[in-house]
């Protein structure tokens, strides 16, 4: 146990009480004892809670950033090869870069190649990890900068996969600071050496096609006009790699525009820049691709979801189910902030749980601003459902949806009331089941989700009544991440105070 902090020892000595409560509700202190608590964990498991450490940290405690970076990239080699130690390698140094990002550059020549997830090439975690390194690296202003980027990047291709996002974002910096043409021309004509090779991986096309956005006005006309040609030509080849059950939607101010297939979604994109470039082919795109007639309009939001993995009849049943609720999520989103009527029409045809009781919770707040009668018999409606779900994870789900909904759209004891029914039942839970399956990694324990959930709203709307909760856990591993939850809660707290 920490002992009560203050400069003043006789301060400390007359307000012992108040000083440890303010000690206690510090998101850095709830940092630092989370830390404390992944040294009690496996390797796996110590590794999974300081991903979210060190990415929080950044944030919260950035003093502790570089240290705790380090240590799990380090502790990343020691874990079992695959695609979950790769994973790890990269998410070590995303946070590291924004402190240090010399290191971080330094560091990610060491991530391992990529390797298969779940049967297949989704993306190459090194050139991710470097959409964010490299820009913080170039501005650092660190000795050879450009030459190292762009050996790097020549390193991925040549192992992997290039780094068009990456490679596009140091563009658009060269560009902003005025670099030569030349150079960058360059750059865009090395990026798209690359992309002329077939690859296997899933994001490959969306990529290149985020290079085309960052370069749009910082290269040679002719140069960028050939290159945004020769890949329309390679994505109606059906060269084009992509998930094998693709949806997506995107939202203009004329409507909602639905797409089964990833390169119709990028022609969609692209076509504003095609028709400026070549009229007659525009037309041709049209006549094959009739969506292609409202490409013009402004384009307010994307949302998409794909299956991955090899077909699997009834599997792939349920997971095409699942991106297609998660599609139909994320537009509920969309629409509730400008049309919360309409989001809580789409949000009744939610048919699974807990994206029912999520979708109908997500849109209670925002009804509040227009109707607070239909807002509140939407909450009234909320939780009937939750008391008709079934006992377990669904129903600890269904609480964690109504603890948000009340707490967003100001219903203050029923905020509070739900907040602590979520902790006391998920606690029901961990208690029952996790004895069970003690080694397992605690992100995948029963009720994980939904715990962290409430700790973080907790965190954010009834802080001391979290604490108190916090105090009677005794698994290291549940512990620790509820103190990184509360912690992120009452960082956007003292957000929220201090903007108002």
């Amino acid at each position: 146990m920490h002992r009560c902090r203050s400069a003043f020892a006789v301060l400390a000595l007359l307000l012992p009480i108040a000083l440890c409560a303010v000690d206690e509700l510090s998101p850095v202190r709830l940092l630092e004892d989370s830390y404390a608590d992944s040294k009690q964990l496996s390797p796996e498991n110590r590794a999974f809670l300081l991903v979210r450490l060190t990415d929080a940290s950044t944030d919260i405690a950035s003093q502790h950033t570089e240290a705790w970076s380090r240590e799990l990239f380090d502790l990343a080699f020691t874990l079992p090869a695959g695609w979950n130690r790769i994973a790890t390698e990269k998410n070590a140094l995303v946070p590291l870069a924004r402190v240090n990002p010399t290191l971080a550059f330094e560091q990610l020549a060491k991530v391992e190649k990529p390797v298969a997830h779940e049967g297949v090439f989704t993306e190459d975690l090194r050139s991710d990890a470097a959409g964010t390194i490299f820009p913080l690296y170039l501005r650092s202003g660190s000795k050879n900068a450009l030459q190292n980027i762009r050996k790097q990047a020549r390193e991925f291709g040549d192992t992997g996969e290039y780094p068009y996002r990456a490679i596009g974002l140091i563009i658009d910096e060269l560009f902003k600071s005025r670099t030569p043409e030349h150079v960058l021309n360059d750059l865009f004509s090395e990026a798209v050496s690359y992309h002329q090779r077939k690859s296997v991986f899933l994001d490959f096309d969306p990529q290149f096609y985020e290079l085309l956005q960052y370069s749009r006005f910082a290269v040679d006309d002719a140069l960028y006009k050939k290159a945004v040609l020769d890949f329309v030509t390679h994505l109606r080849s059906g060269d084009s790699p992509g998930p094998h059950r693709f949806f997506a939607e995107i939202h203009t101010v004329e409507g909602i525009h639905p797409f089964t297939s990833q390169k119709e979604l990028l022609l969609f994109e692209m076509y504003p820049m095609i028709r400026h470039i070549d009229r007659n082919l525009a037309i041709e795109l049209a006549q094959q691709y009739p969506s292609l007639l409202h490409a013009g309009d402004e384009i307010q939001s994307v949302s998409s979801s794909g299956v991955i993995g090899a077909p699997d009849q009834v599997a792939e049943v349920i997971t095409e189910k699942h991106a297609q609720e998660r599609l139909l999520l994320r537009k509920i989103q969309h629409l509730r902030d400008f049309d919360p009527i309409e989001a809580l029409k789409e949000a009744k045809l939610v048919e699974t749980e807990p994206d029912r009781s999520n979708a109908l919770a997500s849109v209670i707040p925002a009804l509040t601003v227009i109707d607070r009668t239909l807002a509140r018999d939407t909450y009234r409606e909320l939780t009937q459902n939750v008391e008709t779900l079934p006992e377990g994870v669904p129903k600890l789900g269904g609480f964690l949806a109504t603890a948000k909904a009340a707490c967003q759209a100001g219903y203050g004891t029923s905020c509070t009331d739900y907040i602590n029914q979520t902790f006391d039942y998920g606690f029901e839970i961990s208690k029952s089941n996790w004895p069970l399956t003690k080694e397992s990694v605690t992100p995948k324990q029963a009720g994980f989700v939904e715990l962290t959930g409430v700790a973080e709203l907790g965190g954010e709307y009834a802080p001391n009544q979290s604490m108190v909760r916090l105090k009677s856990i005794q698994d290291p591993g549940l512990r620790g991440y509820l103190r990184l939850s509360v912690a992120r809660g009452l960082q956007q707290r003292r957000r929220t105070n201090n903007s108002n």
